[in-house]
């Protein structure tokens, strides 16, 4: 019995000053909409805009214990629309002696590109990246009985954007934040715009737009190896106890 109180004693002695292996995961929300449009009454136009916005991740707080590796993920979801119109502002007409003859007439072809992009800004890293591509906002009418005409068109896609960024060659100290300090990441929502417009008369207006929303969370897990914490006064209360227990025990054999 006094043999199994001193192994019971080295047990719980042991398992206190054992290291654990854990993972802590901090994560931060993210949303970026950005929008471009153009006009025109000639034959062609563009524009082009980017809108960044930046989020932090709490950085690994090196009272856990030791930093082993860092591994960073993102889900994210994303939707991208391109509208165009067209109108007919002059009157197009030729007349004879007893008729006249009409061609109002209009029209517009667009390309729209979304580019999305996550870059880590400290610690520095490359990043990755998505782009979309809308070719069918495009839309022509004609008329022939002296009306104005116009016309428009849209076009629209959605996706799902899930990466994860390589990280391997940051030094794991460079993930070690002070309380307040942060991993940050820049989250970039680029869109452009351009068209081409019927101008084969003179009035014609043309107008284009590209737009669209990116939303997601940024994620950065911390492999890492907690400190050894100190046996309790208790535990080594009961080693003590049992080691003078089996120095009884040989005592009594000896006698």
């Amino acid at each position: 019995m006094k043999r199994l109180n001193i192994l019971t004693g080295l047990v719980l002695l042991l398992s206190s000053v054992v290291s654990n292996a854990t993972v802590i995961t901090s994560s931060a929300d993210f949303s970026n909409y950005n929008h471009v449009g153009t006009s025109t009454t000639g034959s062609s136009a563009s524009n082009s805009d980017s809108n960044y916005v930046n989020a932090g991740v709490a950085g690994f707080d090196a009272s856990l214990g030791t930093l082993n590796s860092v591994s960073v993920s993102f889900t994210s979801t994303w939707d991208h629309t391109a509208t165009a119109y067209a109108r007919d502002n002059y009157y197009e007409r030729s007349c004879g002696w007893y008729s006249c003859n009409y061609w109002n007439d209009t029209g517009i072809n667009t390309t729209a590109r979304e580019y999305l992009g996550i870059s880590l800004i400290d610690p520095a890293s490359a990043g990755t990246s998505l782009s979309s591509w809308l070719y069918g906002a495009d839309c022509g009418r004609y008329d022939s009985y002296g009306r104005f005409v116009s016309c428009s068109d849209s076009d629209a896609s959605n996706g799902v954007f899930n990466q994860t960024l390589s990280v391997s060659h940051i030094a794991l100290a460079d993930f070690v934040k002070s309380a307040g300090d942060t991993v940050d990441f820049s989250f970039q929502n680029y869109q452009s715009i351009s068209l081409s417009c019927d101008n084969n008369d003179n009035g014609d207006y043309c107008s284009a737009s590209s737009y669209g929303t990116w939303r997601g969370t940024v994620n950065v897990a911390y492999d890492y190896t907690a400190h050894a914490t100190v046996p309790e006064p208790g535990s080594l209360a009961l080693l003590g106890l049992g080691l003078l227990g089996l120095v009884a025990v040989r005592k009594r054999k000896i006698k």
